[in-house]
């Protein structure tokens, strides 16, 4: 046993170290499902490897060891050359089967511990989710290069682990090969992600926390059946070993279990025939082959309609093609070429005053005495009684709370991408700033009416001109102001005092109204009044002239026909006085006959020649 298996393994454990962290920074980028499910295989393939590590080195230790102490006793005289029944109790021997008798099971239930550890925060992870993925191109691009490496190093462990000397590397080529699988399937699920639908990314995260689970059951299920086995020692020494993930990651270990099948039913040697020959020597190739087309499809990019990408040539954008708009395109596979993408063709939004929480139910009807959202920033504006607010001279301040949105769009993506890592979180430090100076010279009052749309010009404006100096590549689209209200703690307060203010101002209408109503009425009136006499006026005036005129008619009538003129007004008198009542014509020279004559009937002709004394008559007694 020499020192390059030892190197192989601390190479390979070097390289799920640099795997490991990748995945994270990467995993945390992207916001892909797959990558917080990688880590468990890798943490997993990191313990066996330092492990398989550990044994390797005793063994060659503890063989050296012996060698040193069969020379030493071969120079004694008599001496046995190796004496097993008196082993020292501080030699790398005793040490060895220390850790081959009681590290290994324990690393074996640790491991299973762990594994089952990691499934149930890979569950929880998996049900809450990471927010919407990324880059899901730059996410193929490092899990193929991932999965191609992890695969050499696999295969290369697993036929180093065929040898008995160095066995104990079988373990780690399993769990690396378990690795570049699951690495292969996350890139195919990253890539699918892109081009086919979305939930591939879930869908492929949820099957290797089924692998997981699975590692776990199998590490802990083997542990037990190893501790009550007849071949104690043997399994247990190598309990770690996934009987699964070999099954999974090792083609020739199928063909050989098909060809001992084969050979046990039908009793001929299958591993001389070529179907046998052909399957060994081409699955390599194969899967080398499907690795290196999935490594070349990173030369194809599809952008989306609503975006912009930007090619950048080993990390930098070159001068001149830069930009991708929507559609396919070409490039150099990864790392010559990479490729960022920028929402260039929607609005963003960015949110002022609140920090919002995926969690948060939006109400129809929100008071003040509750909280919009989960949490609030207080913001200083002028009070009400203040000096002069408009001047900026010293006064009292108040607090209040609102949401403002502030919609802005891409203009520049070279300019969005490369002035700051965060061009997003800049744009809301701008925006709360530009906030804080505008509502600094407006109380709340004139928040709430008319200064609220000089508020929201003035911050557009501010913030326009301030991501211009910055050269963030961005275009102000709106500033809202929504959702403004006292703190929670005075607004019931508050309400009494706005409840107050209202009622004085419904009082003040009040009597506007009737004053407004009254003095018209009032005029009427006297119009009214003034019109009534004018009429009653050149009513008695014109009665006056038409009597005077009358009277001058019947003074020459008069005066020409004395007599008949003053009977004729005489009897015109007494028929108008005697209007309606009854009529007695006494003949003054029989008393006794009375003729009563009714005027309210009306006396045809017949009836005028039948009146007569007889007809009419009472007696007086």
């Amino acid at each position: 046993m020499d020192r390059g298996s030892e190197r192989s393994l601390v190479l390979a454990a070097l390289l799920l170290a640099a795997a490991l962290v990748i995945d994270m920074l990467v995993g945390r980028q992207t916001r892909m499902l797959v990558f917080p499910a990688l880590c468990p295989l890798l943490w997993s393939g990191l313990l066996v490897t330092l492990l398989a590590w550990l044994r390797m080195h005793l063994a060659r230790r503890a063989v050296g060891e012996a060698r040193e102490e069969a020379a030493l006793q071969a120079g004694r005289q008599g001496g046995a050359l190796f004496d097993e029944s008196e082993i020292q109790p501080f030699t790398i021997r005793r040490t060895q089967q220390q850790v081959e008798r009681v590290l290994v099971p324990v690393f074996t239930a640790v491991l299973g511990l762990l594994q089952g550890y990691f499934a149930l925060s890979l569950a929880e992870t998996l049900r809450s989710g990471l927010g919407s993925p990324g880059d899901a191109l730059l996410a193929t691009s490092f899990l193929i290069g991932q999965a191609f490496f992890l695969f050499l190093f696999g295969r290369y462990l697993l036929g180093l682990g065929r040898v008995a000397a160095t066995r104990v590397a079988r373990g780690p080529g399993i769990y690396l090969s378990l690795a570049a699988l699951a690495s292969f399937a996350a890139a195919s699920a990253a890539l699918a992600s892109t081009l086919i639908h979305p939930t591939m990314d879930p869908v492929v995260a949820w099957i290797l926390f089924g692998l997981v689970a699975a590692l776990a059951v199998e590490n802990i299920l083997t542990l037990v059946v190893g501790i009550y086995s007849p071949r104690r020692t043997s399994l247990l020494s190598t309990a770690y070993h996934s009987r699964l993930g070999g099954f999974l990651t090792d083609p020739a270990g199928w063909v050989r279990n098909l060809a001992g099948a084969v050979d046990y039913q039908f009793g001929f040697n299958v591993s001389d025939t070529w179907f046998y020959r052909v399957a060994q020597r081409t699955l390599l190739p194969l899967f080398g082959l499907l690795v290196l087309a999935l490594y070349l499809m990173s030369c194809f990019v599809f952008v989306n309609y609503d975006e912009v990408a930007v090619r950048e040539h080993f990390g930098k954008p070159p001068e001149s093609g830069w930009k991708l708009d929507s559609g396919f395109h070409l490039k150099w596979p990864w790392p010559f070429e990479t490729i960022r993408r920028v929402p260039a063709k929607r609005v963003l939004t960015t949110h002022i005053g609140h920090h919002a929480d995926p969690s948060d139910v939006r109400r129809d009807l929100i008071l003040w005495t509750v909280p919009h959202y989960a949490q609030e920033d207080l913001l200083l504006v002028a009070a009400s009684d203040s000096g002069d607010v408009q001047s900026g001279t010293d006064g009292s301040v108040g607090l209040v709370s609102m949401n403002v949105p502030v919609g802005y769009k891409v203009s520049d993506a070279r300019q969005y991408l490369y002035s700051f890592r965060e061009p997003h979180e800049v744009i809301h430090e701008l925006a709360q700033r530009a906030l804080i100076q505008a509502i600094a010279h407006h109380d709340l009052d004139s928040l709430m009416g008319k200064g609220r749309l000089e508020v929201a010009a003035q911050v557009e404006a501010t913030l326009q001109a301030e991501a211009d100096a910055l050269a963030l590549g961005i275009d102000v689209l709106y500033v809202g102001m929504q959702g403004l209200h006292p703190p929670v703690d005075v607004a019931a307060d508050f309400q009494k005092v706005v409840a107050a203010l209202e009622s004085k101002e419904a009082a003040i209408l009040d009597a506007e109204a009737y004053t407004i109503g009254m003095v018209p009425e009032a005029a009427a009136a006297a119009a009214q009044a003034v019109s009534v006499a004018e009429a009653i006026a050149v009513g008695r005036e014109e009665l006056s002239g038409a009597e005077a005129y009358q009277f001058g008619k019947r003074a020459e009538v008069d005066a020409r026909a004395t007599v008949v003129f003053r009977n004729d007004l005489y009897l015109t008198s007494l028929a108008r006085g005697l209007d309606g009542t009854a009529k007695y014509i006494i003949d003054p020279g029989d008393a006794e006959i009375i003729v009563v004559w009714n005027e309210e009937e009306k006396l045809g002709p017949q009836d005028l020649f039948n009146i007569s004394p007889d007809s009419n008559q009472e007696k007086r007694p």
